[in-house]
Parts: structure tokens; C-alpha cells; sequence
């Protein structure tokens, strides 16, 4: 993708980042390598994952190590809204007939195996009368 750049108004960022052909296209005259005080170098960075007890992934723009880069913020669910969340996992797996070997895991906010899933690259599925993986032929 090349470098990015995003415009400055008042010291701060504004807007959105610019890739480097988009910046050669709309300001041809500017140089890159000496910017001025209306724009500053960006580098993306990649979203964290929302855990399950999470929400409201928000990104401001923010210089950092000299830099200006995403910076996430994300909150927390409250007592209230993580007893619903769990509810609603429970009452779907329920009504979805899941297997009832499987036990509630309350820190990923999932149901799981009694035996982890084999990790071969090979496909599996769960059968509930031997309680175990078989091997998809």
C-alpha cells in the first residue's frame, strides 16, 4: 500500500489517512520527504478483537512515538449487560439443542467439549453417545 499520510488542521489530525498515490495525485508539488505543517506521516494499525465481555471498538487518530496512528478504545459490558449476554448464550444453545456434555465456559462466554477438539488439520465432529471427536471421511 505504500506510506500514508494524514492532513493536519490546528495541530490536530483530521480527516482521514491518504495513501501515498493518493497524495502524489492530489498535491503533486508537495514533497513527501519534507512535509509541511498541514499533514504528517500515519501508519495504520490492525483492530484488537472485542473479547466477549466487550464493545464499542472506537479509533481516534493520535501521535504516538512521533507518529500518527490508530489508537482503539473499547469498554467493558457491565454486571447487568454480561448476565443478559451469558442468558442469551445459554437459553440459544438450548433452544438450538446443543449437546449437554458440553459445560458453560463463563470467561470466554461459550459452550465447550468435555475434550478439546483434535488440533491436526483434519476435520472433526462431536458425537454425544461415545462423547468423543470422529474423523470426517
Amino acid at each position: 500500500m505504500g506510506r500514508l499520510f494524514i492532513q493536519m488542521r490546528d495541530g490536530q489530525p483530521y480527516e482521514h489517512p491518504i495513501t501515498e498515490n493518493n497524495m502524489r495525485l492530489a498535491f503533486p508539488n508537495l514533497d513527501l520527504d519534507n512535509l509541511p505543517d498541514t499533514f504528517a506521516e500515519f501508519e495504520r494499525v490492525a483492530p484488537p478483537e472485542l473479547g466477549p465481555y466487550e464493545k464499542n471498538l472506537q479509533v481516534s487518530y493520535e501521535l504516538v512515538d512521533g507518529k500518527y496512528k490508530d489508537v482503539f478504545t473499547k469498554e467493558n459490558l457491565t454486571d447487568a449487560e454480561k448476565t443478559a449476554k451469558q442468558n442469551q448464550v445459554k437459553a440459544e444453545w438450548a433452544d438450538n439443542n446443543g449437546y449437554a456434555s458440553w459445560t458453560f465456559n463463563e470467561d470466554t462466554c461459550a459452550f465447550e467439549p468435555p475434550t478439546p477438539v483434535p488440533d491436526d488439520d483434519k476435520i472433526y465432529y462431536w458425537e454425544e453417545e461415545s462423547l468423543s471427536w470422529l474423523l470426517v471421511e
